[in-house]
């Protein structure tokens, strides 16, 4: 059987991509202005009885308009398996798979797409309570595992509102529940791009974004997908909601043995100073406790879990820790805290405390930023979590150094090919506390915007010397 070329596919795709290109650009101007003059024109004077049947008329050719859309993104969708058969796909029948194949194909190949050049938020600008250096993390991941900006999304500002929590919906503290919001949606279908219009409930437009996950080097499949509409819930080590590490909070009983004291954590150096610590503890009954030397002799301790299969390659994670010094914790040379996931041969994600005693005495102290983020590398293996305290000291008065809440918290893949996740703090979420961040569009890259607005997916678009040419 006689197959197209790559000239012919290329020629198939352009010339889809410019017929949905050209119509929508003349129905987003000319059509639409003309057909606002006619409705201005049966406005004018007085009100005559043919005049609804004008408007109905009118109305007939705004659905005539959507209707013309609507075809040509079928007919865009309908040359997907063409693109899949010259990419050797293995299911014909799946549009996520041949684009898949297709995009793998030209990452094979070493060629590539124009990005779409959308400008997209790199982190939640929050509000209300939970918000600020007391409160919790809204963590985001911005690539794909090739460290590509992913060029999938809805233009529009994305709003990320905390929906239930403890005092109004008896949720447990620290597993506060959000809802991602999309904005207003376009009027006509021709005026993509525009919101997704989401508040609540279905997927963004009507496309499935888990096809995001098929790509090959991409997405591992336990990737979660968090639709426009949907919702995630807070991670919290003491209210043992979605954490990665067991036991984060310290607040499993502390054996007898020395080492292996802490459930779940496997301690090593000056492991006889880690205790239990009941009263001073950010959340749940419990936290541990390290006490720290004097000059010349001072503490370093590690603390380290194995993760087995609760992280996975390709998924994204966010890391967050909290620590809290007492007032004689020596504020020069306080002494240090690194809190990893790593294995034998890599450090995949570091958070670095150069000196705790410049923390504020008495005060619960996060060490994670939005970006503290990793997409775990296919390349991974025996995946631990690690914490580092190194030369804690005190400045003659005998003090201490205090651990709790540390969480990795599995990120949710979303529009704009984010991933985006929310840790507990010290100071809970409520019904108050929201974040907001806006993308807006592209002026490159029809091929690639095309993708999105058809298929809501995305292909490799940097990284290569040879395009896939846009139509002229």
């Amino acid at each position: 059987m006689a197959v197209k070329s790559k000239a012919q596919v290329l020629a198939l795709l352009q010339e889809t991509v410019e017929l949905l290109d050209d119509t929508r650009t003349y129905m987003a101007g000319e059509f639409t202005t003309n057909l606002e003059a006619v409705n201005t024109a049966i406005d004018g004077g007085d009100t005559e009885p043919e005049d609804q049947n004008q408007v109905d008329a009118v109305e007939g050719v705004r659905e005539a308009g959507e209707g013309l859309m609507a075809a040509i993104r079928l007919l865009f969708k309908a040359i997907v398996p063409t693109l899949g058969r010259y990419a050797s796909s293995p299911d014909l029948f799946s549009e996520p798979i041949n684009i898949a194949a297709f995009s793998d194909k030209l990452d094979s190949d070493s060629e590539a797409v124009l990005s779409a050049n959308y400008s997209k938020f790199t982190s939640f600008t929050m509000s209300g309570s939970g918000n600020g250096a007391d409160g919790g993390t809204v963590f985001v991941h911005n690539t794909d595992p090739d460290g590509i900006q992913a060029d999938i999304s809805a233009v529009e500002t994305l709003t990320l509102k905390c929906t239930k929590d403890e005092s109004h919906s008896g949720i447990v503290s620290g597993a506060e529940e959000w809802t991602l919001e999309g904005g207003a949606e376009a009027d006509h279908s021709w005026l993509w791009p525009g919101g997704s219009g989401r508040s609540g409930g279905g997927q963004h437009r009507d496309a499935d974004l888990s096809a995001l996950n098929y790509t090959t080097n991409r997405f591992h499949p336990a990737q979660p997908v968090l639709l426009v509409g949907g919702t995630l819930q807070c991670t919290s080590a003491s209210a043992n909601r979605n954490n990665k590490v067991l036991n984060g909070g310290f607040t499993r009983s502390f054996g007898s043995g020395t080492t292996d004291k802490i459930n779940d954590w496997t301690l090593s150096g000056d492991h006889a100073l880690v205790l239990a610590e009941e009263t001073v503890v950010m959340r749940g009954d419990q936290c541990a406790v390290i006490t720290a030397g004097a000059n010349g002799d001072e503490t370093t301790v590690t603390f380290t879990q194995t993760l087995l299969t609760r992280v996975h390659s390709g998924v994204a994670y966010g890391l967050q820790g909290w620590g809290r010094i007492g007032a004689n914790i020596d504020d020069a040379a306080g002494g240090s805290i690194t809190l990893k996931i790593k294995d034998a041969d890599t450090d995949h994600l570091t958070l670095t405390i150069a000196n705790v005693g410049a923390w504020t005495d008495d005060t619960w102290t996060k060490f994670a930023t939005a970006s503290n983020t990793v997409i775990i590398p296919a390349s991974a293996k025996d995946l631990s979590v690690e914490i580092v305290v190194t030369d804690l000291q005190h400045d003659g008065t005998l003090d201490y150094l205090y651990l709790d809440e540390i969480q990795i918290v599995e990120l949710k893949r979303t529009d704009g090919g984010r991933a985006i996740g929310i840790a507990a703090g010290s100071v809970d979420w409520s019904l108050d506390s929201k974040g907001t961040g806006a993308t807006t569009g592209g002026t490159t890259g029809k091929i690639q915007q095309a993708f999105v607005e058809c298929c809501d997916t995305y292909i490799k678009h940097a990284g290569s010397a040879v395009y896939w040419s846009d139509p002229a």
